[in-house]
Order: C-alpha cells, then structure tokens, then sequence
C-alpha cells in the first residue's frame, strides 16, 4: 500500500517497513496496539478506507495469538473509529 504525503505524491509506507524489519511483525503488532496514539499509518489506512490494513485490525484478527491487553486495545481503537471488528 502507498501513503499519500502532504506534498501530494504517493510514498511506500517506509516506517511501517522499517520497524517490521527490525522488531519483527509480532512485536510491532504489540507496539502499535499498546501506543497511546494513533500511528500516521493507521491514520493513513482509516482515511483511505481500508482499515483491515491497520496492525489494530490484524491483532484482533489473530487474537488468539496475542496478549489479552493488546487485544483489549487495539479493539478499543477500532471501536473508537466504528470500525466493523473482524472475526477471530
């Protein structure tokens, strides 16, 4: 997925890709649950409509997979932007 900056062009979402590769999906997927904001990158994927792009939408996804309490918050946060939660 491209990211459309403030200067009007499409980017790859380099940030994303950078903490993926250095801390491992499973980890980023916890961060980005756990963090107290919002990511430019779920920011990003909300407004272009594609929410299930979000690390939030994937932790609920597999939560079965993840800690309860990251689980609880990345629900809360897609809750918060009445994002249809999917089925585990």
């Amino acid at each position: 997925m491209r990211l459309a900056v403030a200067h009007g062009k499409n980017v790859k979402a380099g940030r994303t890709r950078q903490k993926i590769k250095n801390k491992g999906v499973y980890q980023s997927l916890i961060d980005w649950s756990r963090s107290k904001g919002e990511s430019d990158g779920f920011k990003a994927c909300v407004a272009a409509g594609r929410p299930e792009r979000t690390g939030e939408y994937i932790v609920v996804q597999y939560a079965h997979r993840l800690p309860e309490d990251v689980v609880d918050a990345a629900r809360e946060r897609l809750t918060l932007h009445d994002i249809a939660l999917p089925s585990p």
